[in-house]
């Protein structure tokens, strides 16, 4: 009867960690596109450049969770990306748009190898 309980148990604990994960990557994917499209949409500069860091400290955040439970591999180009936006000034308009679309990108390609579907279980 341990063993049955110590099974429930389990599976209850794999699927809960399942949920959180797909609502962390879910959020962060959001949070953080809502902030590059805003980037992308700005007048200036300066406020391209406020809404890449914006971007940039939001995926820090979600970085720490996102990795206790992602592999590393499919996300590291993101985190680079997002390390190079911080280096930027306002005089790098042209290189912030392409960080901003080359992290965008890769933050799809992760959302979409992140979520439950067929093709991604086997």
């Amino acid at each position: 009867m341990k063993r049955i309980w110590f099974a429930i148990i389990f599976l209850l604990s794999a699927a809960l960690l399942c949920t959180y994960e797909q609502l962390t990557v879910e959020k962060a994917y959001t949070e953080i596109c809502t902030e590059i499209t805003a980037a992308e949409d700005a007048e200036n500069t300066q406020e391209k450049l406020l809404y890449a860091q914006r971007a940039a400290a939001l995926w820090e955040e979600y970085y720490k969770k996102i990795s206790l439970f992602t592999n590393h591999g499919s996300f590291e180009g993101i985190d680079l990306s997002f390390k190079m936006l911080k280096e930027y000034t306002a005089e790098d308009e042209e290189e912030i748009s392409e960080k901003l679309l080359e992290a965008k990108s890769e933050l799809e390609m992760m959302h979409e190898a992140a979520k439950i579907n067929f093709s991604n279980i086997f």
